[in-house]
């Protein structure tokens, strides 16, 4: 029972995270023009999140390991509360940028802490569902965004109800603070502070494991956050109809972490990893087809379904390709890079979209699937020419 209780938490947790993340999408043009912004400035407030988030679930397995994973969750998720509501109360622009790196300190935590915890506790397939809840809420976030402002609400409003919910889940953390425990043995040595986090960051297939986290990341934030003004000011979408399908691409990632999650262990992470990356390629070549925009739309909605198994499975196979050792700090590097290609790659294209226009959006995508395919391969050449020691 108690198994149960702390993975209905940690489910409930990453759902919360995920409607906070896809909101975002939808209430930007409603931000920009309450604070009078230009369009790109969607990557400052990316980026301030990313930095606190960054810092945190850098150095993830260290406050794990002091604090006990009870007690960091129960912190993380009080830390984003705040940050949170904060979204839905301050008066300025930048008082906006300060609650976004305040919500990115909680979220990342949060999304690192699990992460080990899952890693090291529990199979492929309870990862991947651990992140269909996350496709979930960020399915969810949309909808409600696009619900609120079609009613005449401001989009305050979502990010207050919001924040109700991570109140309500620290309350959970702080119930079942005691019932977070990692295993014994090795396994629990690897969140401990044995293995400096140097020795992890010699490791060259930690480094190709960081890069890819970081792009991929990258790929999902510039496809959930920029579609919809891409269909919207730049194709003529409606924006209900743009909001349905930037919902449909959230709930493809959740869903097809569900169904993933059943094979995860039956076809083997490598052929998962690949057949779903290929299917990425192709989605980015459908969203770049300007003239088509039905298929440009299913393209939106095959993005998701294809990207849905890679970051849990990767997180996965971190403990097998780094060895235990290395698992907590590695994972804690790759939310991290997470963290920054969340900001960094959806800001470029910003930038790209403001000063050319917002059709470049479509090339980024597909350049940066092949550059993810390449690293992927080459961190599979890595690991089986010098399998990690466990």
């Amino acid at each position: 029972m108690k198994r149960y209780s702390v993975i209905a938490i940690a489910y409930a947790e990453l759902l919360v995270i995920g409607l906070f993340a896809a909101m975002l999408g939808v209430a930007w043009p409603s931000m920009r023009a309450d604070f009078n912004l230009p369009l790109d400035a969607l990557g400052v407030l990316l980026s301030a999140n990313m930095v606190s988030h960054l810092v945190v679930s850098f150095a993830a397995g260290r406050l794990i390991a002091a604090l006990g994973p009870g007690r960091f969750l129960l912190v993380s998720s009080l830390t984003a509360m705040v940050g949170v509501f904060a979204y839905g109360l301050v008066p300025s622009w930048g008082w906006l940028v300060v609650a976004s790196m305040v919500a990115g300190a909680g979220t990342g935590a949060a999304d690192a802490g699990l992460n080990v915890y899952f890693a090291l506790n529990f199979s492929a397939r309870l990862v991947n569902w651990l992140h269909v809840n996350f496709g979930l809420g960020a399915t969810i976030g949309p909808v409600l965004m696009t619900a609120l402002l079609t009613r005449r609400l401001s989009w305050q409003t979502g990010y207050l109800a919001v924040g109700g919910l991570f109140a309500a889940l620290a309350l959970c953390f702080w119930l079942t603070r005691r019932r977070w425990q990692l295993p014994a043995g090795d396994v629990a040595a690897a969140a401990a502070p044995t293995t400096p986090l140097r020795q992890t960051l010699r490791l060259r297939r930690a480094w190709f494991s960081i890069v890819l986290f970081f792009v991929y990341t990258g790929i999902e934030t510039t496809a959930g956050q920029w579609s919809y003004t891409l269909f919207t000011e730049g194709r003529g979408v409606e924006a209900v109809n743009a909001g349905i399908w930037l919902s449909i691409y959230w709930a493809g990632l959740g869903v097809g972490r569900l169904l993933f999650g059943f094979v995860a262990d039956r076809w083997g992470a490598a052929r998962l990893l690949l057949v779903c990356m290929v299917a990425a390629l192709i989605s980015s070549l459908l969203i770049a087809l300007a003239g088509w925009p039905l298929l440009s739309l299913l393209g939106l909605a095959l993005m998701g379904a294809s990207l849905a198994p890679i970051f849990p499975t990767l997180i996965a196979m971190t403990p097998q390709w780094l060895g235990r050792a290395h698992a907590a700090n590695a994972i804690g590097f790759q939310v991290s890079a997470a963290s920054l290609g969340y900001a960094v790659l959806p800001g470029i294209a910003g930038i790209l979209a403001a000063r050319f226009s917002l059709e470049t959006i479509g090339p980024f995508l597909i350049v940066n699937t092949v550059i993810m395919i390449w690293l992927y391969q080459q961190q599979l050449a890595r690991s089986a020419a010098k399998p990690a020691v466990l």
